[in-house]
């Protein structure tokens, strides 16, 4: 629709305001009562699309709450397209406002409280949102008490059946709990909390807590990898403040708090000084909320973690089922995820020195490769060069599981008899380097089976 129509006989379009997603939302004037509305028109949709804007409309109508954007009205224009009428909010999304000034801490905790509130009505009715995130949180007018929710469109009644096939998972990566990441459909109100821990911890920090330059690389460290405490990048940040963030981003849905009334209630309890404005710095990779650097931080600091990806046959059939099984009775391999694209990846810790814990793993390895002898691998580990931390491995896993097929990963050695090679980095493979077979070619290091 244009500028000027008129909509239901009542709602003048005025101004495009925003567009993405499956439509656009125009600020309008209601006819009828003298103000400015909100109009949502799906852009011409799939039957699925049509289905989730139309129940996003009905969801919207059973809910009255000061914190979730009002309905007004919805249906189906005189020429076909579906329409949703809200209240009109101005100001500025959270998302522009961490971009632009940041938020103080005092600033962060009441708007994260706020959310909590409109969260536990959401929850009440039997809604979950599953797309949390800075930009479908709007400001009014920058008042952080005056959050409002927006954009139900991928929320589901928790007795629902979801509209997207299996494994398929909606929402936003970076802000997702990590079930909902796995296309878990067990989730509750506890997958709200995490994308609010994710919020909360930008709006401390100045940095998203799980980012990357591929989706990939962002689910890879959402599954694998915890970021450093709030406290460590922002020193203002109280214990109990960093707890509650901690909790928040537990990788466990019964580690988290049970409730959003239960945050709601820890946040009005805090008493946080204002501090300086946190705001998102530096340059970002082609994703919606950015990319940077972070040290590890795992129960396991001590303790030398090692990456094993494999690739998907191939159809681009995952191997997760196989991997796990065949290597489910290693004590050393503490980590089984699907991270995209086909690709699983296997982590292995274990007490001991990295060339003990790299023996297990590189032994791991080979035993995979009698279960799946074309499928490529690649067997990393922490590098004083390349970086030591998992999130420096993962980078360097998905660069490699994205970037070279298993072409480019494997032509060079695909004639070399025996086969079967497992590519190693450079200090995975000086760790077992003259216990298992390994041969150097063209500067890249392989592990190779026995004759």
């Amino acid at each position: 629709m244009k500028r000027g129509s008129v909509v239901a006989g009542r709602f003048r379009l005025d101004a495009q305001a925003a567009e993405g997603g499956m439509g656009t939302v125009f600020q309008a004037f209601d006819l009828k009562h003298n103000c400015i509305v909100a109009v949502k028109i799906l852009k011409p949709a799939t039957s699925a699309d049509v289905e989730r804007f139309r129940r996003e409309a009905s969801l919207l109508a059973t809910l009255n709450h000061p914190r979730i954007v009002h309905h007004i009205t919805h249906g189906v224009s005189e020429d076909g397209l579906d329409y949703l009428v809200m209240e009109w909010v101005g100001g500025k999304t959270l998302a522009d406002v961490v971009r632009s000034t940041g938020l103080t801490i005092r600033e962060s905790v009441t708007m994260a409280a706020s959310v909590a509130d409109g969260l536990d009505a959401l929850h009440a009715a039997g809604v979950i949102h599953r797309d949390i995130k800075p930009r479908n949180l709007m400001l009014p007018e920058e008042i952080f008490p005056q959050v409002k929710i927006l954009d139900l469109g991928v929320a589901r009644q928790e007795e629902q059946t979801s509209l997207t096939r299996t494994g398929f998972m909606v929402g936003s990566y970076g802000y997702i709990a990590p079930e909902h990441a796995r296309g878990s459909k067990e989730l509750d109100g506890r997958s709200d909390l995490f994308a609010l821990g994710c919020v909360l911890y930008e709006c401390l920090t100045g940095e998203a807590p799980f980012s990357g330059g591929v989706p990939v690389s962002v689910r890879a460290k959402l599954l694998l990898w915890d970021p450093p405490p709030a406290q460590t990048i922002n020193p203002d940040v109280s214990t109990p403040l960093d707890d509650l963030v901690k909790e928040l981003l537990e990788k466990d849905p019964k580690r988290r708090p049970e409730s959003a009334r239960v945050v709601f209630d820890r946040l009005q309890a805090l008493q946080e000084r204002e501090g300086i404005r946190r705001k998102r710095k530096g340059p970002r990779l082609a994703t919606e909320e950015g990319t940077r650097t972070l040290v590890m931080r795992t129960p396991t600091e001590s303790r030398p973690n090692l990456l094993l990806f494999v690739g998907a046959d191939d159809d681009g059939t995952s191997r997760l089922p196989e991997v796990r099984e065949r290597l489910a009775g290693r004590a050393e391999a503490t980590g089984f995820e699907l991270v995209g694209e086909g690709w699983v990846v296997v982590t292995f810790t274990a007490d001991g020195s990295l060339e003990e814990v790299a023996l297990l793993a590189a032994q791991a390895a080979l035993d995979l490769r009698v279960l799946l002898p074309r499928e490529p691998m690649v067997l990393l580990g922490p590098d004083e060069k390349a970086g030591t931390t998992v999130e420096s491995m993962i980078e360097r896993g998905v660069t490699l599981a994205t970037r070279e097929s298993r072409q480019v990963l494997f032509q060079e050695i695909s004639n070399h008899p025996g086969g079967g090679a497992i590519r190693l980095e450079e200090a995975v493979a000086r760790a077992v380097k003259g216990r298992l077979h390994v041969l150097e070619f063209n500067a890249l290091a392989y592990l190779m089976p026995s004759a």
